[in-house]
């Protein structure tokens, strides 16, 4: 399938390639470029998503298509982009997290409205909780999300539920909110270890093999093992790609 449309690239693209080149200057860009690459009404997940999909290499090639911007300047004004990117995504992104743990608390809390007293027991909770979290792989959502005292407050408005029985219930779902939180920060640092460990084998190969052997196949399969391990999480392998030279 066609990966979806980045909007704003193409926004970024046509905003080099049609300025003035005095709009290049660093109080300029740092106003006029975080308007083309940030809308504060947009879906902060897509944005997020569209804002990995571009790095400097790309405002390095549009600027050089212009052929009246120097190489030096083309170093300059990239680097400022970049800083400039770095900083709105930054901001999308804790953005999205209170997006998504605004509606995770949500989804908690018609949980707790909706079970009945019957299910309320801790094998139910384990399983209806642990799948609930599964849909919010982000940690901070998860931190963020968990309200102890909100929800006792909310389980005690359904009158079926005595003080110690709603401190209970939340208690357990902390538990294994916790028990969940520990197993991604578990999962995360194995695909962290597993990433790091393939992109050494890399840079070893490209040091250390002849130069005979470095022929398109040979740097095709081993780029391949890097990115088919189902076990290490795409965004790890686009965050050390995109510190690649």
């Amino acid at each position: 399938p066609q990966p979806p449309y980045n909007t704003i690239k193409a926004d970024v693209e046509d905003y080099i390639l049609n300025s003035l080149p005095w709009h290049f200057n660093r109080t300029t860009i740092r106003d006029e470029f975080q308007e083309v690459i940030y809308d504060p009404q947009a879906d902060p997940t897509t944005t997020r998503r569209e804002l990995t999909e571009i790095n400097q290499e790309d405002f390095r090639n549009f600027l050089k298509q212009r052929g009246d911007i120097s190489e030096a300047r083309v170093t300059e004004i990239t680097h400022q982009m970049e800083s400039v990117r770095e900083e709105v995504l930054e901001i999308v992104q804790q953005a999205e997290v209170r997006e998504k743990g605004e509606e995770l608390r949500l989804r908690i809390e018609n949980y707790l409205r909706s079970t009945s007293k019957a299910e309320l027991n801790y094998e139910a909770i384990e399983r209806d909780f642990t799948s609930l979290l599964q849909d919010f792989t982000d940690l901070e959502i998860r931190l963020q999300a968990f309200e102890h005292d909100t929800f006792v407050r909310l389980l005690l408005h359904r009158q079926d539920l005595s003080d110690a029985e709603a401190n209970n219930i939340v208690n357990q779902l902390q538990s294994i909110c916790n028990q969940v939180l520990n197993q991604e920060r578990e999962r995360q640092a194995q695909a962290t270890a597993k990433v790091n460990e393939l992109w050494q084998r890399i840079e070893d190969y490209l040091r250390n093999t002849n130069k005979e052997e470095l022929n398109p196949e040979g740097i095709k399969r081993e780029f391949s093992t890097l990115l088919e391990q189902p076990e290490v999480g795409m965004h790890l392998i686009r965050d050390r790609l995109s510190n690649f030279n």
